[in-house]
């Protein structure tokens, strides 16, 4: 069951993009 952690990693990967894409733009319109 290598596929299942696999998994769980890429969606952690794809949130954690996420927040920092979404904290960049807040940091940029406070500028």
């Amino acid at each position: 069951m290598p596929s299942a952690p696999h998994n769980i990693y890429n969606i952690l990967d794809q949130n954690r993009q996420m927040g920092h894409m979404v904290t960049v733009s807040y940091i940029s319109r406070a500028m």
